[in-house]
Formats: structure tokens, C-alpha cells, sequence
């Protein structure tokens, strides 16, 4: 299931992360194969990232 950003406005947002996780989301459902999406605030990591 996609979900839909929408801006302030009401337009629909897509970044270009946004079509890389569907790409490996249909990757792994042609493997059939669990998988969970994380989001991380990379800036929190420092330059552990």
C-alpha cells in the first residue's frame, strides 16, 4: 500500500526516495520475502550515518 504526501496546499509530494522504496517493495514481493520500511533522522546519528 503507497501512501500519498500531500502539501501544504493539498498537492501530492513524491520524492526521490519515494520511488526507491517502491521499486524494492516490488523487489521483495516478487521474492516473497518479509521486509519492514524504517525511517531514521540520519542527522540523530551524527556521522555514525
Amino acid at each position: 500500500m503507497e501512501r500519498v504526501k500531500l502539501d501544504l496546499w493539498g498537492y501530492e509530494v513524491r520524492t526521490s526516495s519515494d520511488s526507491c522504496i517502491s521499486a524494492i517493495d516490488s523487489y521483495y514481493h516478487q521474492l516473497n520475502l518479509p521486509y519492514q520500511v524504517v525511517s531514521i533522522v540520519s542527522g540523530a546519528l551524527n556521522d555514525a550515518a
